[in-house]
């Protein structure tokens, strides 16, 4: 990929670069585990699963079941498997048939991690963009910050933090991250972040907060709103408890809203936090959002 522009993909703890014209097309799973496939001018062009072990995996069997999954619907053939070499750990696969050669991996991208990809190009051709996609891939522990790229959306996240969920449609991202620290299965806070095409257009005559505004529910109430010199707008909705003890208590719900124009693309981006805690920072990407550079922020 050094041979053209290339751009970041990062999610559930794991990264690497891919050509400037490969999309997103299919996006399952959470951070154990799930499958991912990538288009290129809307031709299927790679398909990638991972999976996070509690032991050390075993790779020549991983490769026996990715080798009959390819081959369950064509022609293709195992024709050679090959150790990687270097401080990755895994295999590499040769599939052939009447179309050609496919190349595939099997990669633990860091020892320390108990990571593994599955990778395996959807058309036949060189080896050489999945060489180089697996010398660019990086993998996270649990406990660590996480960047993620994808889908239009660039933020950095303090460990702990979870994708639960996308919506991925024309002219809308919405992304859910719930956090859970230390792999707890009480949810202690909740973050959306929504992605609009043409901001222009939606906003039209309306300022930012009041189109923020427009959207509270009916019990919210804003306040604390503010404008920053970059032009993000930040507030607080105010409510009522939830339930009938937490009102008689005098509880108040809170959601943390901020929202700015990305000016480049026309794009409205909307950021919710709610939960306890310190609420999270705004996530507004201050550099280049294919940096790849990891967090600046601290456990939370």
């Amino acid at each position: 990929m050094n041979d053209q522009p290339s751009r970041l993909f990062a999610i559930h703890g794991f990264y690497f670069r891919i050509p400037a014209t490969w999309e997103l097309r299919v996006n399952k799973g959470y951070w154990g585990n799930g499958y991912e496939m990538f288009i290129d001018h809307r031709t299927p062009t790679l398909n990638l699963t991972w999976e996070r072990f509690s032991r050390t995996p075993d790779y020549d069997r991983t490769v026996t079941r990715m080798a009959k999954r390819a081959t369950q619907h064509s022609d293709l053939k195992l024709t050679r498997t090959d150790p990687l070499t270097g401080t990755r750990q895994g295999r590499r696969v040769r599939l052939e048939g009447s179309e050609g050669v496919f190349h595939a991996a099997v990669v633990r991208p860091d020892p320390d991690v108990n990571l593994v990809l599955v990778i395996r190009q959807m058309l036949p051709g060189s080896a050489l963009p999945l060489n180089r996609l697996i010398d660019s891939v990086k993998a996270l522990g649990e406990d660590a910050p996480t960047p993620w790229r994808f889908h239009g959306l660039a933020l950095d996240l303090p460990p702990w933090w979870r994708l639960h969920g996308t919506e991925h449609m024309v002219g809308l991202t919405r992304a859910v991250w719930f956090h859970r620290p230390k792999n707890r299965l009480k949810t202690a806070g909740v973050l959306v972040l929504r992605r609009y095409a043409c901001a222009s257009r939606i906003l039209r005559e309306t300022t930012i907060d009041q189109w923020v505004e427009e959207r509270l529910e009916k019990r919210e109430t804003m306040r604390q709103r503010a404008y920053a010199s970059d032009g993000t707008f930040s507030a607080i909705a105010d409510a009522p408890g939830l339930s009938p003890w937490r009102r008689l208590r005098g509880v108040r719900e809170e959601r943390h809203l901020a929202a700015w124009i990305e000016e480049g693309e026309d794009r409205l981006v909307i950021q919710e936090w709610k939960g306890a805690g310190p609420p999270l920072p705004l996530l507004r990407y201050p550099q280049d959002p294919e940096d790849g550079a990891l967090p600046r922020m601290e456990n939370t």
